[in-house]
């Protein structure tokens, strides 16, 4: 936007007044607020469910409400939601994620394909279409991995784009890391790394620390080592030479969920949420009040692009409210 101060040429006291954004106040909360009530939970912390937000003072989070997808529009300063607006698409929520780069870009699965829908035009474009679930995306959208179903919606292998993996053991679930180069699969309690450049393979044991509930940074995965000395214990593997490092544990034998962004790491414990640098260092821990730990009703927060923000959702006498807080 442009500004103009009469048609006359300015003096040297002159100056173009700030943009919108320059002139946004001082944020007005560091605490979770609810952005939503009644709505559907919100999926697992691997998958976004904040758009990347970089030079706007506005957010949007996806979530669906009595089974329809919402935009929320929210400002970053005051985390008001500004606009919600119905897609009127119909889906339960679980498993859609936004672009780790592209604002406008949502991703909306089905078993039958992967949509990528923009937000603004509501153009689709077909990513991946055959009979799938448990969809990822590499961070420049360039890669996509989904578990592969029969008929009777079994499990019977894995797909990266156009190639097909076969499985060898009792399934799980697929993910592709951020940099599109490296797929983990989940098989026996087991992981199978793979490197889809190179057809290199290698094993990590469920006794040498292969990890369950998980997300991926770039050639990483981060997840829990339930066979670790230390209760909780959040590893990380380097998939290019399998070094694990233990970043941080929680103190009990429960680790949760975790969450990746380029700052930081966000663990969703049963009673908190634990905010951690990338080498495991606490920085802030924000609670949480789910009146259940039943597996549906869990918080499992995800961390925005930018690690600025997280959302979840938490079941509070008998309905799901989504939460917002700025880390």
């Amino acid at each position: 936007m442009s500004f103009f101060l009469g048609r006359g040429r300015k003096n040297k006291h002159e100056r173009t007044p700030p943009s919108p954004i320059d002139m946004q106040p001082e944020p007005t909360t560091n605490g979770p607020v609810v952005i939503l009530n009644d709505c559907n939970p919100i999926g697992m912390s691997y998958w976004r469910n904040i758009n990347n937000h970089s030079n706007s003072q506005f957010l949007k989070v996806a979530i669906s409400v009595k089974n329809e997808i919402h935009i929320l529009l929210i400002s970053k300063n005051t985390l008001q939601v500004i606009q919600d607006r119905n897609l009127e698409i119909s889906h339960t929520g679980e498993g859609i994620y936004f672009s780790a780069s592209a604002p406008e870009a949502l991703y909306i699965p089905s078993e039958h394909q992967l949509i990528r829908l923009n937000i603004s035009t509501l153009e689709k474009e077909v990513i991946l279409e055959g009979h799938y679930k448990q969809y990822h995306s590499s961070w420049d959208d360039t890669k996509h991995s989904a578990s592969v179903l029969n008929d009777n919606g079994e499990i019977i292998g894995w797909q990266v784009n156009d190639r097909f993996f076969e499985r060898k053991g009792n399934p799980d679930e697929c993910q592709i890391d951020k940099s599109g180069k490296y797929l983990i699969i989940k098989e026996d309690d087991s992981n199978r790394i793979l490197d889809i450049t190179t057809n290199w393979e290698e094993f990590i044991s469920n006794q040498d620390g292969a990890v369950g509930h998980s997300d991926t940074g770039f050639e990483i995965v981060y997840g829990e080592d339930d066979f670790n000395s230390l209760p909780g214990a959040l590893v990380e593997w380097n998939l290019s030479n399998l070094e694990k490092i233990t970043r941080y544990s929680t103190g009990i034998w429960n680790m949760g969920y975790v969450s990746y962004s380029p700052k930081g790491l966000l663990v969703s414990t049963p009673s908190d949420l634990r905010w951690l640098d990338l080498s495991g260092n606490l920085i802030r821990t924000i609670e949480t009040h789910s009146d259940t730990s039943d597996y549906h009703a869990r918080v499992k927060a995800n961390v925005c692009p930018l690690g600025e923000f997280a959302v979840w959702t938490e079941m509070n006498n008998g309905i799901f409210n989504a939460y917002l807080v700025r880390l």
